[in-house]
């Protein structure tokens, strides 16, 4: 062959890539040029032409298609640099929701790190069994190291009921036990009902209160 003619079939082949051509997706053309590229541009797809089919090589990404408008799922961990800036989520009219939502039985939690290291986390546990037993909401509190130290505080999901860890002296008037007095919490609101030395279920050397 001569070296004009090898040369120019080298150019306009590319190796196996004969054409390269971009449309919208519906004006595609039919297959049966082996080698040759299309770039869809409404869908940021990709395909090569087996000569007896049109086949995806890319997927897409970009505009067309992200959060906004797919679902997805990821592939790995991904860290968000905030740079000195804020993420809201604004519902403006509408209402703005947070949602964690997993199996029966396995955790949800959001934790708080100073430069990495666990310092809280907010977390809901425990199976779920039955009778609205389970799923409990725990505030867990981290030692400098990360090391889990304590349950700050737990709500109990069937029962509604709040557990602490320990609960300082409060200075509003009322009912006293073991340096706990009635509080006012919100408004005139105070706090009522009996205070109830609940015994110490975890082990530890801690007073659980339950309201």
């Amino acid at each position: 062959m001569p070296a004009g003619v090898e040369l120019y079939n080298y150019v306009l082949n590319q190796l196996g890539s004969p054409a390269l051509y971009s449309d919208i997706l519906a004006n595609r053309p039919a297959f049966g040029f082996t080698g040759r590229l299309f770039i869809s541009t409404d869908t940021n797809e990709i395909y090569r032409d087996t000569g007896t089919a049109w086949v995806l090589i890319s997927g897409g990404g970009g505009p067309a298609v992200n959060i906004y408008n797919s679902n997805g799922s990821l592939t790995g961990t991904r860290t968000m640099t905030m740079a000195g800036y804020s993420l809201t989520f604004a519902g403006g009219a509408s209402p703005a929701n947070l949602i964690l939502d997993a199996n029966a039985n396995v955790n949800r939690d959001i934790t708080i790190t100073t430069a990495g290291v666990n310092r809280w986390d907010i977390i809901a546990t425990d199976n779920e069994t039955g009778s609205s037993r389970g799923s409990n909401l725990y505030l867990k509190a981290y030692n400098d190291a990360g090391a889990y130290m304590n349950d700050a505080w737990i709500v109990r999901r069937a029962t509604q009921q709040m557990e602490f860890y320990s609960v300082k002296s409060f200075t509003t008037p009322g009912l006293s036990i073991d340096g706990f007095t009635g509080y006012y919490f919100s408004g005139t609101q105070s706090l009522t009902g009996s205070v109830t030395l609940t015994g110490n279920p975890q082990g530890v050397t801690y007073t659980i209160y339950t309201f």
